[in-house]
Order: structure tokens, then C-alpha cells, then sequence
């Protein structure tokens, strides 16, 4: 009789001693901590203000937001490159504005340069300066800063032809 209250003694410890750690693991590996967020960034729209390179003298600002760490950017490279040798663009008109989130110059510059994307390069301070939602980005401003175009990750067929459209 000793040996079967022992028994089951043991087997509601060990009932107990999972039913613990199940939370103790709960906590520990599945509900993510809460951590302060990064304020949203804004989501840009065709005739809004992209309120990120300030107006220019140039008649449009193609801005890239792209991360050398950027699967999808490094992907979308060749297309990067054909926007570059426009017609708008090699006569000047138009001006690619690379931006980078937070690293560090150098190696912004030589990912452009490595690549063959010629543009004026800057990265953000912080995750928080960074004007994107994620990357890639691509927008086309107007002189005033207005956005006219954009696109929100990988460049589709269609896109491609759109933007070499606008910028031919």
C-alpha cells in the first residue's frame, strides 16, 4: 500500500514539475518579450509628400531603399543598373538618391560602386531615420518632392517597364 501512495506521489510531482516547465518554456521561447517599438514609418502614396530628399533642381529623384544584406536587392541589381543608363538619367534630369538603413558609408558607397549603380548615397543614422518600411523601395519624386511612383519590394515585369517608361 506504502509503495502505491509513493507511486502516485511520484507520477503528480512529475505531473506538476511539466506542467511548470511547459510555462517556464512558454514564456522563456514562444511569446516574444515586449520590446519598445520603432515609431511606424510612412507609407508612401502616389501625391503625397515624400518629405525625404527636399525639393531639388532636378526635375525628378529616383530613390532606391536598399540593404546590401537585401536578397531581393541584390536580385533587383541588373534593373538598378538599366534605370541608372536612362535617357533622364545620363542627361541629368533625373537624380537616383540611394538610401541605406543604418551601416556604415564606405560600405554603402562600394556596394553602388562594386555593382555599377551611380547615385548619391546616404544611410540613415538610426533604424528609426531609416524611411522605409522594408527593402526594397523604389520611388520616383517630382521636383517638388512629390511622390509620382512607387514601388514596395522586388520589381515585378510590369513595374520594371513602367518605371524604364517614365524615365526614357
Amino acid at each position: 500500500m506504502l509503495e502505491k501512495i509513493a507511486n502516485w506521489f511520484l507520477i503528480g510531482a512529475c505531473a506538476v514539475f511539466i506542467v511548470a516547465m511547459g510555462g517556464y518554456a512558454r514564456r522563456q521561447f514562444l511569446v516574444a518579450p515586449s520590446r519598445p517599438s520603432a515609431p511606424p514609418q510612412p507609407d508612401f502614396r502616389v501625391g503625397q509628400p515624400a518629405r525625404i530628399i527636399g525639393a531639388g533642381a532636378r526635375q525628378q529623384t529616383l530613390v532606391l531603399g536598399i540593404s546590401p544584406s537585401c536578397s531581393f536587392c541584390r536580385g533587383d541589381i541588373p534593373i538598378y543598373q538599366r534605370l541608372a543608363l536612362t535617357k533622364k538619367v545620363t542627361e541629368g534630369s533625373v537624380q537616383v538618391v540611394a538610401i541605406f538603413p543604418p551601416e556604415s558609408l564606405d560600405g554603402a558607397r562600394a556596394f553602388m560602386k562594386q555593382n555599377h549603380i551611380p547615385g548619391a548615397v546616404r544611410v540613415a543614422r538610426d533604424a528609426k531615420d531609416f524611411p522605409f518600411n522594408g527593402t526594397p523601395t523604389v520611388l520616383l519624386l517630382d521636383k517638388n518632392d512629390m511622390v509620382v511612383w512607387v514601388w514596395k519590394g522586388s520589381l515585378s515585369q510590369e513595374a520594371q517597364k513602367d518605371l524604364l517608361g517614365r524615365l526614357s
